[in-house]
Formats: structure tokens, sequence, C-alpha cells
């Protein structure tokens, strides 16, 4: 079904409207403007070259524009770790699924899971607060989304064959760069 010529003609407008948004106004004072390769190069090149490659990964596939203000490249990782999570979760879900599950096991899941929903609830904050350029606390919910996901690797030093360790790694690295490109703008 065709929209209405006016509905279609407020849509674009409105897309334009948003596209000017993030990339030329409401900059944010203090925050600059750069490309996605400076931001990650400025954000993790202390830490190490694969975070670099993560970083600029994570940015291209979120579809990040390849220059803005870094509250952008933020919201974009902080977006990108939360859609991980989640993707982490359903694992969790599957694997407490199975009714043969030991008691060990079934426990290091459980407080997986509850880590990740500590950890989704503090990136959905950061988003949240960057998005609205408010950034008072997000460096604290970064260290404490880092905390939770770190404490489910911990419960998983036992059971490196579960499809939850690789996972859980990957979530710590997404969650670093989220912090590194976040400490830009808030410190570390």
């Amino acid at each position: 079904m065709a929209m209405p010529r006016s509905s279609t003609t407020f849509h674009l407008a409105l897309a334009a409207l948003v596209a000017l948004s993030f990339s030329t106004g409401d900059a944010c004072d203090n925050v600059p403007s750069m490309s996605i390769d400076e931001a990650c190069d400025k954000a993790c090149s202390n830490v190490s070259s694969p975070q670099v490659q993560l970083c600029q990964s994570m940015l291209h596939a979120a579809g990040a524009p390849p220059t803005a203000e870094v509250t952008v490249y933020v919201v974009a990782a902080a977006k990108a770790a939360k859609k991980s999570y989640n993707s982490s979760m359903a694992i969790i879900d599957r694997l407490l699924e199975n009714p043969l599950l030991p008691d060990g096991d079934k426990a290091a899941y459980e407080l997986c899971k509850e880590r990740y929903e500590t950890a989704l609830e503090y990136m959905i904050g950061v988003t949240n607060q960057m998005s609205l350029r408010a950034f008072a606390y997000p460096r604290q919910e970064y260290i404490d989304a880092t905390v939770a996901i770190t404490a489910c690797g911990n419960s998983l030093a036992d059971f490196l064959s579960s499809p939850l360790y690789a996972a859980n790694a990957a979530d710590l690295n997404n969650t670093f760069v989220a912090y590194d490109l976040g400490g830009l703008i808030v410190g570390k």
C-alpha cells in the first residue's frame, strides 16, 4: 500500500532533519568531530592494534558516518555492545534449557544471566545519557558494565568449551571498546 503523498513528504523531511542533526548540528561544547579511524586510534591506540581494528569494525558495522561528532561513535559502540550482550543472553537461555545440565554449570550460567542483565542495564543507561549529551554518569556505568561482564567470565573458568565462554570474551572486548570511546568524552 502506497503512503499518501503528504505522509511521504513528512517522512522524507523528518529523515533529512535527523541526518542533518547527526552530520552538522547539535555539536556539544568541547566534543570534537573526527573520522572513525581517528576516534578509534585516539581511544584504543594505547591498548592494542586489534582493539583499534575492533573499534573500526564495530563502528562501520553499526553504520556510523565516516566523520562525526565523537558522541555519535560512542552511542554506536554502546548500541553494538548491547546487541552483543543480547546475543550472549540468548546463548545463556539455550544453555539453561538443557534439563540434563549439571548443577555447577547451571549455577555459572545463572550467574552470567544476572550479570548480563546488569551490564545491559548499564549500557542502556550509557546509550540514553550519551544520546541526550548528559555526561555526568556514563563513566561509572561503563565500569560497572565491565565488572558485570568480567564476573561472568570469571564464573566460566571451568567451562572453556562452552559457547558462552567465547561469546563472553568477545563481549568483554566490545565493552572495552565502548568504554575507550566513551573515555574520549567522559574520561577513563
